[in-house]
């Protein structure tokens, strides 16, 4: 990518964006929303081994020079160690980020799996409502069928319910009737 030819900053986002365009971070770009089927970036990992101290910090400094180029050094070894330590929790984030991200996409996979099932329209499996034609007109007998036939069963589980807590009732009342004779007999 050149340099930005003209400095406005639409010709800045535009290059910034063409630029990205090719490379592994072109889906943070994309015009479209996200879903669970959209594949995430992997991740690059590498082994990160901490330098071994170097023998030059073991010399006894000669002149005011040598001194100040030994402490000039040993600066640079504790700031690579630093960044060597910031790379390592960088990447511990970055796969704890991994994770959390699959778990993520998981769940808005059910979710959407949820919705396909459940469905909006009059066809729940998301048809084309095209109001001509022999298999919308069945798609549609089937489907209020099915409402039907769940409105019946729905229906069914109530009045069973209702006769359930009655049949209890009537136990209950039995039961109380047994224990006040036996309370009256054992006085």
């Amino acid at each position: 990518m050149a340099g930005p030819s003209n400095l406005t900053k639409h010709n800045v986002i535009n290059e910034a964006v063409d630029g990205l365009s090719p490379t592994k971070l072109a889906h943070l770009i994309s015009a479209t929303l996200t879903t669970s089927n959209d594949t995430m970036p992997t991740t690059l990992t590498q082994t990160i081994t901490h330098s071994k101290p170097s023998p030059l910090l073991a010399i006894q400094p000669k002149t005011e020079t040598e001194l100040l180029l030994i402490a000039a050094f040993q600066e640079s070894q504790e700031m690579n160690d630093s960044l060597a330590n910031r790379n390592v929790a960088l990447q511990a984030s970055n796969l704890l980020n991994e994770v959390y991200c699959s778990n993520t996409k998981e769940a808005l996979q059910t979710q959407e799996n949820k919705r396909k099932k459940k469905g909006t329209g009059t066809l729940p499996d998301g048809l084309a409502c095209v109001l001509t034609g022999d298999e919308f007109y069945e798609a549609c007998v089937n489907f209020e069928k099915g409402q039907r036939t769940e409105a019946k069963a729905k229906e069914a589980q109530k009045d069973a319910q209702a006769a359930w807590k009655e049949a209890k009732q009537e136990w209950q009342q039995g039961e109380d009737a047994c224990v006040e004779v036996d309370t009256r007999t054992n006085r």
